[in-house]
């Protein structure tokens, strides 16, 4: 990976979606009462999953493609005294399964990440593995990405395929570039 991509493409560069995404957490966040695990897949700076833990009854892990990302991610945690044994994951989602806790996480968290068609399979899959049965995941991002043929309905058209999970959009940011948040469940809740 060139320098470049790993600025753009290996989390280095906060998007709008992460900033989206902090903001619908802030409407919904009292609607958790009792403890909850979280993980926020593809965190580049965190912004969502440290939004969530700054409130105790959140227990938020983090994952990132780049270990020199998730790092910079807990030096964040300790540096403002919110770390909660917060756990720190890096690595390609498809050799995740194997690391990840499986059906542990009530939430999981991501912004920009589906950009990439190519790596819709990985993703759902990981969120299969990580998501507990009641789980819910929250996904931010372009509803079309100029150039690499990524988006919410090419999202959602394979999600809704796998038969595993039904989707919603909870949230529309309509930009110069739209966006959505997408709240997904799994299709037997």
């Amino acid at each position: 990976m060139t320098n470049l991509e790993k600025f753009f493409l290996g989390g280095f560069k906060t998007w709008e979606c992460s900033h989206d995404l902090v903001g619908y957490l802030k409407s919904i966040v009292s609607n958790f009462q009792e403890t909850t695990t979280v993980i926020e897949l593809g965190c580049g700076s965190g912004l969502p999953g440290l939004e969530l833990n700054k409130h105790r009854r959140f227990h938020v892990d983090f994952q990132d493609f780049n270990r020199e990302v998730v790092e910079q991610t807990g030096k964040q945690l300790k540096s403002k005294e919110e770390n909660y044994n917060n756990r720190m994951f890096f690595g390609d989602w498809g050799d995740l399964v194997n690391v990840i806790p499986s059906k542990h996480y009530d939430i999981i968290l991501t912004s920009e990440t589906i950009y990439n068609i190519g790596n819709y399979r990985k993703l759902v899959q990981l969120f299969d593995h990580c998501l507990t049965a009641q789980g819910l995941i929250y996904l931010a991002a372009k509803v079309y990405y100029f150039g690499v043929q990524g988006g919410v309905r090419q999202f959602e058209e394979f999600i809704n395929k796998t038969g595993l999970f039904n989707t919603r959009v909870v949230r529309v940011i309509d930009a110069n570039v739209k966006r959505e948040i997408l709240e997904i469940k799994r299709s037997n809740c």
